[in-house]
């Protein structure tokens, strides 16, 4: 039966790639002035929330949507502390960065850089700059105008390339144009990532036998994959490493509150103690 479904998967997946041969989307970019953008977007929390963004009418971007955002940085920030929150010097590779809004919601929740990575340069003069400058983030962000799966390749052949290991990154790749196979094992060869990366994956229901368990890193560890969701057509798969790891970036968040919750309970007591609480209940009353 797994057989089966993987091969009824894999045919599905074929036709995708053959009705995207990529005919509409090259007349398009063949006429940029045929280009046109709306705003329909916006950023869900943080420093920038409901800012809105600019997003193309054309279909050959395709942005994460709000609740699905939403959804996935309350389950990233939940490994943290909660809050909503990324934690303080975060550093976010947003490949596929079309209009921004993945990148963008990590900047306004608390990341200190994002790297964009985005082959259409319409999109990135028109769109994802125009959204940056919108949100003040234009020196925070680093827009790179190259195919991503290039990105990651130039970064095995040169590991000094992009510096230091992500903190995060989201891949979410126009679904019919890209190889989910070869995305997967370049970014585990890749120095970009490290044992205690956060790697978000979106991808449609025709390629889940493509998303693999697990991800083994270049310099050494496995991510292991934690969440794996659908939001109607839309998945979305969650890299890791365990909970107990994922304070490395800011490991006294969490004992900062413990100890702050502390404080307030010894408090509490030592004031129940001196009798403060029974006389501030009488006062009350009257």
């Amino acid at each position: 039966k797994i057989n089966l479904s993987k091969r009824k998967g894999s045919k599905r997946a074929e036709r995708i790639m053959e009705a995207a041969t990529g005919e509409a989307a090259a007349k398009v970019r063949a006429n940029p002035q045929n280009r046109q953008t709306h705003m329909r977007l916006r950023i869900v929390a943080g420093t920038k929330a409901r800012k809105l963004l600019v997003s193309p009418k054309d279909a050959n971007v395709r942005p994460m949507m709000e609740k699905v955002r939403a959804a996935v940085f309350n389950l990233l920030s939940a490994r943290f502390g909660g809050g909503g929150m990324l934690p303080g010097g975060a550093r976010w590779l947003d490949m596929f960065g079309g209009t921004g809004s993945v990148g963008i919601e990590a900047l306004s929740r608390g990341a200190e850089s994002t790297t964009f990575v985005e082959l259409d340069r319409w999109v990135s003069k028109n769109v994802l700059k125009v959204n940056l400058h919108t949100c003040g983030f234009l020196d925070k962000a680093q827009i790179l105008n190259m195919k991503a799966e290039d990105y990651l390749k130039r970064s095995i052949d040169y590991p000094y390339y992009a510096g230091k290991p992500f903190d995060f990154i989201s891949v979410c790749p126009p679904y019919q144009l890209v190889s989910y196979p070869e995305l997967f094992d370049l970014l585990s060869r890749s120095p970009l990532v490290n044992e205690k990366t956060f790697i978000v994956v979106e991808y449609p229901i025709e390629f889940k036998y493509q998303i693999p368990d697990q991800l083994n890193t270049a310099l050494g560890g496995v991510l292991e994959k934690f969440r794996d969701r659908s939001y109607g057509r839309t998945w979305v798969a969650v890299y890791g490493p365990t909970e107990s790891e994922s304070a490395r970036i800011n490991p006294n968040r969490r004992d900062a509150s413990k100890k702050k919750r502390t404080t307030d309970i010894d408090a509490f007591r030592k004031r129940h103690e001196e009798g403060d609480i029974s006389n501030d209940t009488k006062d009350n009353r009257r």
